[in-house]
């Protein structure tokens, strides 16, 4: 790694959107077709009562064909074999689907997004000049399809034109594909979370003082320890970096990970963009000596 190198890893360049402005609840008022509370809720027939794997969900949400209409995606989830429920409301109607049959229930709240379990929602509309009382299924028009993730407070967004990856409401995230989003989360949690560690008040600091000479415009969206991956670094930073050249002991050096967000003004980085798994690669005189950064940039 050096500095001020044009460094990207495909797949997980990520534009800055600000807060979010579009959700799935959103495009129904885009449309001008709000649900209404009084609608009527069916269990799909074709599901399993054994909880399905939690691979299969996120599968479904990557490859959903959003260009169905409402019976073509009803037939692409029942292939699938997870739970789902639907829900018709005045213009619109929703799928929801979860690895276990009680998790499918849909509620009324716009609120309380977020469960202990995982799911994926399915928004269909009705065209805003037609009359949704007529209720042709195959007139309802993909609006989206979003991803509740149970841990971080992530929330995977995709419609026709834009998708988004927010946590706690916040965007991260307005450029990645289905599939990119989704190997994000799975970096983010399950057993990868379980592996971070919070750094020292010192250690955020160090780093901290770094970025804020770097040149171009950029912030710190996270940042985290992480042995296996320190470990990994390190042994090619020890062989083919500047560890085999100046004599460093290996107890004298650490591995710091971070996601990085970059603004408007960037000549080497992307803008808009959030670097995932961004390195910074601190080394010390001895055990008693401050950490400073020695090099950066993505795995």
């Amino acid at each position: 790694m050096q500095e001020n190198v044009r460094l990207q890893k495909k797949g997980e360049y990520m534009k800055k959107a600000g807060k979010l402005v579009l959700s799935v609840m959103a495009a129904a008022l885009l449309t001008g077709c709000v649900p209404k509370t009084d609608h009527t809720d069916t269990i799909g027939e074709e599901t399993v009562a054994r909880a399905a794997e939690p691979d299969a969900l996120r599968r479904l949400y990557v490859e959903f064909p959003q260009t169905a209409n409402y019976q073509e995606a009803l037939s692409f989830i029942q292939e699938s074999e997870l739970p789902y429920s639907e829900k018709k409301g005045n213009g619109s109607r929703y799928i929801k689907l979860a690895l276990e049959k009680s998790h499918t229930a849909i509620g009324d709240s716009v609120t309380d997004t977020f469960k202990d379990y995982d799911y994926v929602q399915v928004d269909y509309m009705y065209p805003k000049q037609e009359n949704a009382s007529d209720d042709v299924p195959d007139n309802y028009f993909f609006a989206g399809i979003v991803y509740v993730s149970s841990e971080g407070g992530y929330q995977l967004e995709s419609h026709l034109e834009n998708t988004f990856v927010t946590v706690n409401g916040e965007v991260i995230d307005s450029r990645m594909s289905r599939q990119e989003q989704m190997q994000f989360l799975e970096t983010h949690t399950g057993s990868a979370a379980e592996r971070r560690e919070r750094v020292s008040g010192e250690i955020e600091r160090c780093i901290r003082e770094k970025l804020a000479g770097f040149e171009e415009e950029c912030e710190l969206v996270d940042l985290w320890y992480d042995k296996e991956a320190s470990d990994r670094i390190l042994d090619a930073y020890m062989k083919y970096g500047k560890g085999s050249t100046t004599g460093v002991k290996r107890e004298n050096l650490m591995v710091i990970m971070s996601d990085l967000k970059t603004g408007e003004n960037t000549w080497s980085l992307e803008p808009h963009t959030l670097y995932t798994d961004w390195t910074w690669i601190l080394t010390r005189q001895n055990q008693g000596a401050e950490w400073v950064v020695d090099d950066y940039g993505n795995e």
